[in-house]
């Protein structure tokens, strides 16, 4: 699986999708501040954290919810 987490520094919202993926032991990449600010507005969203994996977008409740699903 190949998760990339897209997220500005001290950003509530970011810090608790860090936190759900560390807690699940999910491998991710980060990518943050003005470069992930690039990447999201390339993908068409002007708001983090913006979470993809594999090939699924998703912003915050949605990846959120992800994260409470995955085991």
């Amino acid at each position: 699986m190949d998760v990339v987490l897209y997220s500005t520094n001290g950003c509530p919202k970011c810090n608790e999708i860090k936190k759900g993926l560390d807690k699940k032991k999910i491998d991710y990449i980060l990518i943050h501040g003005e470069e992930a600010e690039n990447e999201v507005i390339k993908m068409g969203y002007n708001s983090m954290p913006i979470l993809k994996v594999n090939d699924r977008i998703m912003k915050y409740p949605e990846a959120y919810n992800w994260l409470r699903k995955e085991v």
